[in-house]
């Protein structure tokens, strides 16, 4: 018997969880043969999704051994998916919520009759579950959940600024924040705020530094890609100038001073109470409120402006 003698009624059917033996016909020079008599045969793998073989194996005056397969056909997933949640608050971390998964009212088992897999499951916006069919079925299903931006507030603090001076501005940017979920810090914003200086009307002011007063400090330009941002102003005040501050201390080219009147004399004295130099805030050896010190050798020294004294040391 040889394989073109042998016929299957088809090729391929339906799963329904019976055994699938497909009726057989074994032809050989024009005479059908007769099973148990002329050939046996036998089913193997007849009852599950996948390949299934009729084997007719030659007996009396036949021999030789046929293989016959036919392919049983998954069933159609079709199924009804149920998500534990369809919307939660982003967390930092992937989410995946628990599946359920019926079908004609028949609850399904995960890694038997189905697999699941999370996409876009960590950052705010749209996440997709789609489940997979396996087994016996064939197909797949896919449901939507949504992240939510968690909530941020970012609290500008209070700052204080002695009229004039330019350069301590960049303290202004000085926030408090809340709501970071756990392992996250301001770090993982795609763009960190700044402070902005405004007025009562909430119109951007530009030269504070040069205006006491009191103002407003917003944070803006903050870009959080998984946050809805908050924020609580604060407050800046600009006061008028007060005893007299010098730094840096030590220092090496300028010495800076702040705190006193315009044309104010000074006097750099030795630690034996020489007159090292002298001059007045407007003396052309004056930037705004540097005093250049580079012709001092290192040592200790006094800066004196009139009934006030303050020590500073000169490094090479």
């Amino acid at each position: 018997i040889l394989d073109e003698h042998v016929a299957l009624e088809y090729e391929e059917v339906d799963y329904d969880g019976t055994a699938k033996h497909p009726e057989v016909s074994v032809v050989v020079s024009g005479r059908t043969l007769v099973e148990g008599v002329d050939y046996t045969l036998e089913y193997q793998d007849d009852t599950y999704v996948g390949t299934a073989t009729a084997v007719v194996k030659g007996m009396g005056i036949y021999d030789n051994t046929v293989f016959k397969t036919y392919v049983i056909l998954p069933v159609d997933f079709n199924a009804h998916v149920e998500l534990e949640y369809y919307e939660k608050t982003y967390e930092g971390r992937p989410l995946m919520p628990s599946v359920t998964v019926t079908r004609e009212g028949v609850l399904l088992t995960e890694g038997q009759d189905y697999n699941v897999e999370y996409i876009d499951n960590i950052n705010a916006g749209q996440a997709t579950v789609i489940v997979t069919a396996a087994g016996i079925y064939t197909g797949a299903e896919q449901e939507n959940f949504t992240i939510k931006k968690a909530e941020l507030e970012i609290v500008v603090n209070d700052a204080t600024l002695v009229v004039g001076y330019v350069r301590a501005t960049d303290r202004l940017d000085n926030f408090t924040y809340s709501g970071f979920v756990e392992g996250e810090d301001e770090d993982v914003l795609t763009q960190k705020p700044h402070a902005e200086v405004v007025d009562d009307n909430n119109a951007i002011v530009n030269n504070y530094y040069d205006n006491i007063g009191t103002y407003g400090l917003n944070a803006v330009d903050c870009v959080a890609e998984n946050y809805n941002v908050t924020v609580v102003s604060g407050k800046l005040e600009v006061k008028p100038l007060g005893d007299f501050v010098i730094w840096p201390n030590p220092c090496r080219v300028y010495l800076r001073v702040s705190g006193i009147p315009q044309n104010s004399k000074y006097n750099i004295v030795g630690m034996n109470s020489a007159d090292l130099m002298s001059g007045t805030i407007s003396d052309y050896n004056m930037t705004g409120e540097f005093i250049d010190v580079t012709r001092l050798p290192a040592g200790m020294y006094y800066l004196r402006i009139g009934d006030n004294e303050k020590m500073f040391v000169k490094r090479k």
